[in-house]
């Protein structure tokens, strides 16, 4: 399983979706899925890349929000994906959206 989640590379997509004042809110797209639609078409970085990238958007006041997909029967992915991202950020669960596929 180590190797497995070893092996995992993310998607990064950023969307400014709204801006207030100084907020701007981010859209942060981890691709997960092995298969189907939802399946990144080209190599993902790390996911200690996507993690920086979210510390420094929060140094920036921004909000944001991550998107997860996955397909059906990865939720202990997703779940430690979502727990490592936590871990080492200040986002908490609201932060969260999960898309499953299958």
């Amino acid at each position: 399983m180590k190797k497995f989640l070893a092996l995992f590379y993310f998607s990064i997509a950023f969307f400014h979706l709204a801006s207030f004042a100084d907020q701007v809110e981010v859209e942060i797209h981890i691709k997960l899925s092995e298969r189907g639609l939802l399946k990144p078409i080209k190599p993902q970085p790390p996911i200690e890349n996507v993690i920086t990238k979210i510390q420094t958007l929060l140094e920036q006041h921004k909000k944001v929000t991550i998107l997860v997909s996955a397909n059906v029967g990865q939720e202990a992915v997703v779940k430690s994906t979502k727990n490592k991202i936590i871990e080492q950020t200040k986002l908490d669960l609201s932060n969260f959206k999960v898309i499953y596929s299958s």
